[in-house]
């Protein structure tokens, strides 16, 4: 077997910082698989081509001891498809550190071919153009992500605006209507008021017209109906209590009518053994009456009951304050 595929770390000049650091579980899947291809192959070969067109049609490639050393499980199919003697088997004995560093060494020629000036025009046109369109998809990913930020913006900006104005709008109405409903509640407490006072006002002018009216009209009818003096005494008569007796002073003008309807007075006392005397009063006035008891004068003229009627009112109006 030829030696000349073999590197070996004396003839690789290495840095320290020219370093790649390779992962070893796929770096020995891949070995594997170059090796199984590589085995399938020659077999093949094997069955048309002799011994030394084999040996001369070997390309150049990994060595298959190189996976004893990553893999010792595949020992037995290494030794199989090797031909080598021992010697041979020692020089193809690498260490790990070479093998990545040959591995190394391969990667950046491969990055330098690529990448270098001396690429080919054909190559660095491809690369611009693959540059180019990387560049104008990446120029348009971010113009359609500004698009699509525009019209989120947008959305966000018209969907708060309706959300104002109808905030707006129902703020504005909950406005208007509190507003209303406190000058309604403001207008009601001054109708109050007024009609509180109007009524604190009226209550003593009726008493005051109320009263003119009594008096006028018991004047006015009192020529024609001489009954309200009668009504009076027997009203008197009535509620007043006497063990003596009465005493009725009335004036000229009634006396006359009074004593025709002296039976019909005597008939009101409620004590059956008082006595009652009608007397003519001259220093009373038309309407003027008055009863005379032990215990005391009682006036009932017609005035003195218009009076009592003018002060209930007023101390009823007083009540109602």
């Amino acid at each position: 077997m030829s030696k000349s595929n073999l590197v070996k770390s004396n003839w690789v000049i290495l840095h320290e910082n020219d370093t790649l650091m390779i992962d070893n579980n796929s770096l020995s899947d891949e070995r594997i698989h170059e090796f199984q291809e590589e085995e399938e192959r020659k077999k093949k070969v094997s069955e048309t081509m002799s011994q030394e067109e084999m040996a001369d049609a070997f390309d150049e490639g990994l060595p298959a001891r190189q996976v004893e050393i990553l893999h010792p499980d595949e020992n037995n199919e290494g030794e199989e498809s090797s031909e080598g003697t021992e010697e041979d088997t020692s020089n193809l004995l690498l260490d790990e550190k070479t093998i990545d560093n040959a591995e190394s060494k391969r990667i950046e020629e491969t990055s330098q071919r690529f990448f270098s000036t001396e690429t080919s025009p054909e190559d660095q046109v491809q690369a611009k153009m693959i540059l180019q369109d990387a560049q104008t998809q990446a120029d348009q990913i971010v113009a359609d992500a500004k698009e699509q930020a525009k019209q989120i913006i947008e959305e966000a900006e018209r969907e708060g605006f309706a959300h104002g104005k109808a905030e707006g709008l129902k703020q504005g109405e909950d406005e208007v209507r509190a507003k209303i409903e406190e000058e309604i509640e403001k207008r009601k407490k001054e109708l109050t008021a007024n009609y509180e006072k109007q009524i604190s006002s009226i209550e003593p002018e009726m008493v005051d017209t109320l009263t003119r009216i009594y008096e006028h009209v018991f004047h006015v009818n009192f020529g024609k109906d001489k009954a309200i003096v009668l009504h009076l005494l027997q009203s008197a008569l009535s509620r007043l209590d006497s063990n003596q007796g009465f005493i009725v002073h009335v004036s000229s003008d009634d006396y006359d009518e009074i004593m025709d309807e002296k039976e019909t007075l005597r008939q009101c006392i409620t004590n059956p053994n008082a006595t009652m005397d009608l007397i003519e009063d001259t220093m009373l006035k038309a309407g003027e009456c008055m009863i005379e008891t032990e215990g005391g004068i009682f006036d009932c003229s017609l005035g003195t009951e218009l009076s009592e009627l003018s002060r209930k009112l007023r101390l009823l109006s007083f009540d109602r304050r």
